[in-house]
């Protein structure tokens, strides 16, 4: 069985150093998922790419420690709700767009990408997608258990 924590770290690791630039995998994502729909660029119009970055790096991990630990934590629960229907209203469908900009990216930077790469990927953000999904429509988020 394959240990999707490790397989994702290690691409991770690998797409975040790409010709010395942290930033690169990033740009390239972010590329990716604006160009998916009109929508998903009008969502990010005015918004500061630099600060974006570094809050999808965060949160990049903030999935995995969710993925690991089974449980959210005050980030998560926080990030929910700002992009819940009340607030920054992201759909439930955009996050399919996000996974798959997000795996096609790495696709592209991580020269060891294979299925298992791209299966990793999916099973780490999965857990996570999920909960900001059901929180999309609830007035605050609910709290951990």
């Amino acid at each position: 069985m394959a240990n999707f924590e490790a397989i994702f770290n290690d691409s991770y690791a690998r797409v975040l150093s790409m010709d010395g630039d942290s930033d690169l995998f990033f740009s390239k994502f972010y590329e990716k998922f604006m160009s998916t729909s009109p929508e998903v660029r009008d969502k990010f119009k005015n918004t500061d790419m630099k600060r974006q970055k570094k809050m999808l790096k965060l949160a990049l991990y903030q999935m995995l420690s969710f993925f690991m630990h089974k449980k959210s934590a005050d980030y998560m629960q926080g990030i929910a709700e700002s992009h819940a229907k009340k607030d920054k209203d992201i759909a439930p469908h955009l996050y399919e767009l996000w996974l798959d900009s997000l795996v096609d990216t790495v696709k592209e930077l991580d020269p060891k990408f294979d299925p298992d790469v791209g299966l990793a990927w999916k099973s780490v953000m999965s857990m996570g997608i999920t909960y900001m999904k059901d929180r999309y429509d609830r007035d605050k988020a609910a709290p951990s258990s």
